[in-house]
């Protein structure tokens, strides 16, 4: 059953996300079979990393909600996510972010993600993409931790980016301003407050 928030999103109650789409997709021009996935494995793989990196499961869970409808098989390629190597898989991560943090945090990859082949199309494994999304939302969350509510902030983050939300908090004087974001930042903050509200009923 799904019910509309404040913010204009539509909340899955009790788990159901309406009909989720998790089967095999057309990949960037050439068709792959990627794993077949059911919620309940999902949810699986969201409580193992979400518990290791300490990121509550909560909020992976609405990030994917948000971002991609909990469609593994999810793809962005609008302008703005081109510029970025495309947005993919369930936690839509850049391309570009994705080779980043590859980069930067080397041990984590060969430990979460071993097995990701740099490629766009290579994010829409579940289990790559769910082990990158946690982490970074894990790093975000942790840092927010003591700048006020590290739940929404974290979530805020993984859409404007980590020095947006910073220089959000900045301009209010170490509080988010709904109406000083812009545009598609106060949707995405709407959002998470709506899905927050609901959260018990959903997770």
């Amino acid at each position: 059953m799904a019910k509309k928030g404040k913010g204009g999103t539509v909340l899955a109650i009790g788990l159901g996300f309406g009909a989720v789409a998790l089967a095999s997709a057309a990949l960037a021009g050439d068709r792959r079979k990627m794993p077949k996935m059911s919620l309940e494995q999902v949810l699986e793989l969201v409580e193992k990393y979400s518990k290791a990196l300490g990121v509550p499961r909560s909020l992976v869970i609405a990030i994917f909600n948000i971002e991609s409808n909990f469609r593994i098989d999810a793809e962005n390629h609008t302008p703005r996510a081109e510029a970025r190597g495309g947005a993919w898989g369930i936690g839509q991560i850049t391309l570009e972010t994705a080779k980043d943090i590859t980069k930067r945090f080397p041990e984590t990859a060969k430990k979460l993600w071993p097995n990701w082949d740099g490629t766009g199309p290579g994010l829409l494994d579940p289990h790559i993409n769910i082990a990158m999304s946690a982490f970074l939302l894990a790093r975000d969350y942790k840092h927010f931790t003591n700048k006020g509510d590290a739940w929404l902030l974290a979530g805020l983050a993984h859409h404007q980016g980590r020095g947006n939300v910073e220089k959000f908090l900045r301009e209010g004087n170490g509080k988010i301003v709904e109406d000083k974001l812009p545009p598609n930042g106060k949707r995405y903050w709407l959002q998470l407050k709506d899905y927050r509200q609901y959260a018990a009923d959903v997770v």
